[in-house]
């Protein structure tokens, strides 16, 4: 199977997991507006999306994942959050978009060794021959429809990374997949751009304080 095909049939198993993600997240926003209530989000920001992170995790605990898939992370790092599926070989990194620091709101790595290697694929992973025995690392981020009124929704989407990217600039990124808040029939998996609505792999060249393993 050929580096994409792998890619791809592997996002699709994330992909699955769309409506359970969707309540959980729902779950979370509602209990962090109640947490959070009397506390201004104009003058406290970054005070929901935090109490979003272990109500987030809570309500997966609470729903239960699918069998194949685990709650990794470590809860004393800022309530770090992986699904995790061993044997489909794919994982899943929660995180909070941050469209006012980067073009296209995907986070960067920073310059913790452990996300760099996250963010950046191995040479295993874009060779066709070894592709499918390497795990593919995945983002998992949501965002406010509104950020001025964190109370009206949210979006999901699953990204693959290619590099670590640099601070006030685009993450690079090869794929980027909106989750449905249901499945049906008629659901179609989409891959597009990050900047622009179309449905094909990004062209890289115009893309141009954890250390927990996950097994």
């Amino acid at each position: 199977m050929a580096a994409n095909e792998t890619l791809h049939a592997r996002v699709q198993e994330a992909f699955r997991l769309s409506p359970l993600l969707w309540e959980a997240q729902s779950a979370a926003l509602a209990e962090s507006q109640v947490r959070c209530q009397g506390l201004s989000h104009f003058a406290y920001p970054s005070t929901r999306p935090m109490m979003i992170r272990p109500c987030f995790r809570e309500a997966l605990i609470k729903i239960g994942l699918p069998d194949g898939w685990a709650l990794g992370g470590d809860t004393t790092k800022m309530v770090q959050i992986y699904l995790v599926n061993n044997a489909a070989r794919v994982r899943l990194r929660y995180l909070k978009e941050r469209r006012a620091t980067y073009p296209g709101g995907v986070p960067t790595a920073g310059r913790n060794p452990a996300r760099q290697a996250y963010w950046t694929p191995t040479l295993f992973d874009t060779d066709n021959s070894l592709a499918e025995l390497c795990p593919t690392n995945l983002l998992l981020l949501w965002d406010y429809l509104d950020s001025s009124q964190p109370e009206t929704g949210f979006t999901l989407r699953v990204v693959h990374t290619v590099a670590p990217g640099n601070w006030g600039q685009r993450t690079p990124i090869d794929l980027s997949v909106d989750l449905p808040q249901s499945l049906d029939l008629e659901t179609s998996l989409v891959f597009k751009d990050s900047a622009e609505d179309t449905d094909f792999f990004a062209d890289l060249s115009e893309e141009a304080a954890d250390g927990t393993t996950i097994a």
